[in-house]
């Protein structure tokens, strides 16, 4: 995110560093935590060396704003939202409160929480709080009962046991639904349903308190989150909409070897346990050679060729592209003349079934 100032308009470009609502520190879709404190540090960059000449700012989202005063008010207001965050969290965070004790804590002083541009339509103080917890932390919050806790099917079993079984828990739940309480009844309810799946008054509970915290949500995100999880409940995993994330111009500008690091993680570790397998790639349009090493239950990969490899390949760029993207299989390419194979064939066919592919729903609220 880069900002960028045009001087003969007097105008500064915010690319997402500054919107008119407060942006995410760690998007709820899963990503690295963005660092706040340098976030801040940057927007004070910019009011240092850009403010006095600025008189015009836009950025990617939302509305423009003009007149140099206003413009760097809302600058600082910005610049002071993340580094509040940041700081106030690292605060709290020494003074020995875990990430969900300070998102329950952690508050902005009225000219930052009265100020519309750095309300929680979007980010929200609760979860940008915990990203910073996070990125200093990681997962463990130094009690030792959750070092090595239940996964979550196994803990509901024992929680709803514990609790008087599902019955009990409904009755408690509903009575602490009708009393507005759906924070709580969206925790204890997850119980009941990954302790039994095909508990229909649970899903429908759960799925009541979901859409009870997504119409209260101020965050368009939360609201999102919260209603996907009443419909996966109500209507299971969606199988249509999904958003292409390898796009063609995304695949075509991989270079190989980030293709094979992607080739990496789509190994399945444990069905390539005891296999040795070791093939030469030849790029012939990029004139580019590499060595493809499975054991160990990992793919590693390096440049040249060997001369004991199981089998050599040799294609295109395009055409691995096209196998990538699933428009082409192996099979084809090979007897479409876009692949060429020397060597043990089956050693080809091995590798390719080692491979894992990924779908683009899968379950969230349900086990």
């Amino acid at each position: 995110e880069m900002n960028t100032f045009f001087p003969q308009f007097k105008a500064m470009w915010m690319a997402e560093n500054t919107t008119n609502t407060m942006h995410n520190l760690l998007t709820l879709r899963g990503a690295q935590v963005r660092d706040a404190r340098i976030w801040a540090k940057f927007l004070d960059d910019t009011i240092r060396v850009y403010g006095p000449n600025t008189e015009v700012k836009f950025q990617s989202h939302h509305w423009p704003m003009w007149g140099h005063d206003k413009i760097i008010d809302y600058w600082k207001r910005q610049r002071d939202m993340y580094k509040y965050m940041h700081d106030q969290s690292v605060r709290m965070m020494n003074q020995g409160l875990v990430g969900s004790e300070i998102a329950e804590e952690i508050a902005f002083p009225p000219e930052i929480n009265n100020f519309w541009p750095d309300r929680g339509y979007y980010g929200t103080l609760k979860h940008n709080s915990r990203a910073v917890y996070q990125r200093y932390m990681g997962w463990y919050d130094g009690n030792p009962s959750d070092l090595d806790d239940l996964p979550p099917v196994e803990a509901a079993k024992k929680y709803v046991e514990y609790m008087g079984g599902e019955d009990a828990v409904l009755d408690k739940a509903k009575n602490d639904f009708d009393n507005g309480n759906y924070r709580w009844t969206a925790m204890v309810l997850k119980h009941v349903v990954f302790a039994n799946p095909d508990s229909v008054n649970g899903k429908n509970l759960l799925a009541d308190s979901y859409e009870q915290l997504g119409y209260q949500a101020e965050s368009g995100p939360w609201r999102s989150v919260y209603l996907q999880g009443a419909y996966e409940l109500r209507n299971g995993v969606p199988s249509a909409g999904q958003t292409d994330t390898a796009s063609p111009d995304t695949i075509e500008a991989m270079p190989p070897e980030m293709m094979f690091d992607y080739l990496g993680v789509r190994l399945n570790g444990p069905k390539a346990a005891g296999k040795n397998i070791k093939l030469n790639v030849t790029f012939d349009d990029l004139k580019q050679d590499y060595t493809l090493f499975v054991e160990n239950g990992v793919l590693n990969y390096a440049p040249g060729k060997i001369g004991d490899a199981d089998a050599s390949l040799t294609l295109s760029k395009a055409t691995m592209n096209e196998i990538q993207m699933g428009k082409l299989k192996l099979d084809d390419g090979i007897n479409q003349n876009k692949v060429k194979v020397d060597g043990n064939r089956d050693s080809v066919s091995d590798f390719i079934g080692l491979m894992d592919t990924f779908p683009f729903w899968f379950n969230i609220v349900t086990p």
